[in-house]
């Protein structure tokens, strides 16, 4: 089978003239009599696929432009949950955010920003679009007593975590250290 094809190949190429693979007599002309379709230029297409995506690619070029130049997407404050006795502005300026571009945030660089604090027991940062781009939620210790000593009272903790005492609250325990005695009890000057 495969030599018949082979054949007729040899043949055909010996010709120069090739066979219809099926002549059906008067259904179509030879195929050097055979009009050939003509390309019919049709008026220019309105955009050319090049013209539409350099317009993608300027455009998503416009909307990199807008991200990193607006001021919108830099951080200028924050969102700030579970404040007892801290202030809001205290917790921004221990995050170390400010006028930084949301993109550049890493979560756990402010959280471990904040821990650095006394006062600060747990936080939880949520970055998200502007304008509240930054959601910070902290828990803070609680005083256990008031050490006052050489007229200078902190908060300590459970813990034993020294903070800045930042109210006067009655309900906890005062210890008034006294700084005339510079050793150990039983030794005096």
């Amino acid at each position: 089978m495969t030599s018949r094809i082979r054949e007729r190949r040899r043949s055909a190429a010996r010709i120069g003239t090739r066979e219809a693979a099926i002549w059906r007599a008067g259904a179509t002309a030879p195929i050097e009599d055979a009009e050939r379709p003509q390309a019919q230029v049709q008026g220019r297409t309105f955009a050319s696929w090049r013209l539409i995506s350099g317009l993608i690619v300027a455009s998503l070029v416009l909307v990199l432009v807008i991200l990193f130049s607006s001021d919108a997407f830099y951080v200028h404050s924050v969102a700030v949950g579970g404040l007892q006795t801290m202030t809001k502005e205290e917790v921004f300026a221990l995050a170390n955010i400010a006028d930084t571009h949301v993109f550049w945030l890493d979560p756990a660089q402010i959280r471990a920003d904040l821990m650095r604090s006394p006062t600060i027991a747990n936080a939880t940062v949520v970055i998200n679009w502007p304008p509240q781009a930054v959601q910070i939620v902290i828990q803070e210790r609680e005083p256990a007593l008031v050490w006052e000593q050489n007229g200078v009272a902190v908060w300590i903790d459970l813990q034993g975590r020294v903070m800045r005492q930042r109210q006067d609250r009655g309900d906890l325990l005062r210890i008034q250290a006294d700084s005339s005695i510079d050793g150990p009890p039983g030794q005096q000057r």
